[in-house]
């Protein structure tokens, strides 16, 4: 195996294929049966080296819980999708859970299209003022803050290695806490949250830490951060929509100190340095970054990782480096934000575009969900779906004499034993035995209900049933077919193209499952009345 980690990628090498298919004991580890063999492999590959534990994920008390890489809390109950949580589960040693499927999505453009008005308010939306513009079809005004803004933002200090940009951001610290200014320091991740506290025990400097281990005590941790003499070491408080209030005498002293400790997008970085000077408070913003950070070292190109190994090798031979002032530098990094921002916005261009995929087909099937709700007959429809199940079955079940038929009806029929007539001698014949002997089962089933309207809500029950339980199928679906898309770019044929024409054969095959469904839900449920006069309908 090779792995790039820069990149975040890896693969297999010709040995890695090999040990892979005499452990498994396969001929071909890329053939058709041992696609999840191998799905099972890259999942693990995944697991051990792209998701890190304190950056992507946490382990509390024995579960995986997935970190919110923009606000710093936990995303209770939220799963990776396709069974990777499952291999980090595995990776940590902790007991497995069921993967989940995805039963509903929306994204949020296409949920702000349903509604007549669409507005917004936010302190950094000038940021990406176009795409608003673009995607929503909304203008960003600026609006004039109730008082000046008289914060000051410093320029970024630039250092070489996270140590030297670790060590100079804590001496800023011991200097501004030793004014008595209230001090926030931002880490990037849970981890180097612990980091800088230990080197702050170390210096001395009692703290709180706001990160996902102590989101509980949030709104203690925050109403103390303004107070004199306090410093707060938190992992982002982009998004927590929580103002920061000063303590008496703290605007003398020039307010509360931000600190952030990592390169981020400009708008998150806007949103951290809006912690501190609200309301016309007096307070200050100063930015602590490496070429070592996330940020950097996962989008740079390849003349800039040169650039940072040369410098490394310069520093190893006794040169004094730790701050780089050079200008081309600080643009080279000023336009590595610009293009992560662009290639973000693609991103999101492209998630509407999918988009489209599952919201042509979630209209019509939620048009057609409403309709059976609403409808007060559902005979038709039941008798439709007997034809064409009937249709459907013969096709896929290859039914070509007696034997395939007795197996069917007890299959998808009834569980009772049954005897064939011996006149039974064509397809023809067996479609219409087919059609008595349901007969058969309904009346027997409409002997348990009481009137017309409880055997329309039984027939309601089982196509509603049947229905949602295929578009949980059918969501999951489409949601595989997007990572599958990735890898149809070298195709020669337009991605997009090739994405609808096979969300469209899968849309007519959800249909077909539907009617299946239902063919079985109606002829295999067990129903009875309960004390209350309710029907209670009981799937196999």
């Amino acid at each position: 195996m090779k792995f790039r980690k820069d990149d975040g990628v890896f693969w297999l090498t010709a040995h890695g294929i090999e040990k892979a298919e005499r452990f498994f004991k396969l001929k071909d580890l890329f053939d058709e049966q041992s696609r999840a063999v191998y799905r099972h492999i890259v999942l693990a590959m995944t697991a051990h080296l792209i998701m890190r534990k304190g950056h992507d994920y946490l382990v509390v008390k024995g579960k995986v819980i997935l970190l919110d890489e923009d606000s710093g809390r936990l995303k209770r109950g939220v799963q990776v999708s396709t069974g990777l949580h499952q291999a980090i589960e595995a990776k940590e040693k902790v007991e497995l859970t069921n993967i989940q499927k995805t039963a509903a999505s929306i994204t949020f453009p296409a949920l702000f299209s349903l509604f007549n008005k669409v507005s917004g308010m936010s302190g950094t939306a000038k940021v990406n003022e176009e795409e608003f513009l673009d995607i929503y079809n909304l203008k960003v005004t600026r609006i004039p803050t109730n008082r000046p803004v008289i914060r000051k933002d410093k320029k970024p200090v630039l250092f070489l290695t996270t140590r030297d940009k670790l060590m100079a951001a804590i001496d800023y610290v011991v200097k501004l806490h030793q004014t008595g200014r209230p001090v926030l320091l931002v880490a990037g991740s849970v981890e180097n949250s612990e980091i800088i506290s230990e080197l702050l025990l170390n210096m001395g400097i009692p703290h709180n830490i706001l990160n996902a281990y102590s989101v509980a005590y949030e709104a203690q941790i925050v109403k103390r951060a303004g107070q004199k003499g306090e410093v707060t070491i938190a992992t982002n408080m982009a998004g927590r929509g929580t103002d920061i209030k000063l303590g008496k005498g703290v605007k003398e002293l020039g307010g509360l100190a931000v600190i952030g400790t990592e390169m981020l997008p400009k708008r998150v970085e806007l949103q951290l340095a809006g912690r501190a000077g609200r309301q016309g408070d007096p307070g200050s913003s100063q930015f602590f970054i490496s070429l070592e950070d996330d940020f950097v070292s996962s989008n740079n190109t390849g003349r800039q990782k040169k650039y940072y190994r040369r410098l490394m090798r310069k520093k190893q031979n006794g040169k004094d480096l730790v701050t780089l002032k050079s200008p081309i530098t600080k643009f080279s990094l000023h336009m590595l934000r610009d293009r992560v921002a662009a290639m973000s916005a693609l991103q999101r261009t492209e998630t509407n575009k999918e988009e489209l995929i599952l919201s042509l087909q979630r209209k019509n099937y939620y048009d057609m969900r409403d309709r059976v709700m609403a409808k007060k007959d559902l005979q038709a429809d039941i008798d439709q779906a007997i034809d064409r199940g009937i249709e459907l079955y013969f096709k896929k079940e290859k039914i070509k004499n007696k034997n395939d038929l007795k197996y069917f009806i007890n299959e998808h029929v009834t569980y009772n034993k049954v005897i064939l007539p011996e006149d039974l001698e064509n397809i023809q014949d067996y479609k219409k035995y087919l059609h008595e002997i349901i007969n058969k089962v309904i009346n027997q089933k409409k002997k348990t209900l009481i009137n017309k309207e409880q055997l329309n809500n039984f027939y309601r029950q089982i196509m509603i049933a049947a229905m949602d339980g295929c578009w949980i199928d059918e969501v999951d679906k489409i949601s595989k077919l997007k990572i599958e898309a990735h890898g149809w770019t070298n195709s020669g044929r337009p991605q997009d193209l090739l994405q609808h024409q096979a969300a469209f054969k899968m849309y007519l095959q959800f249909w077909d499952k539907i009617t299946l469904a239902i063919f079985d839900n109606l002829l295999l449920s067990q129903i009875n009345i309960n004390e209350k006069g309710q029907l209670v309908v009981v799937f196999n």
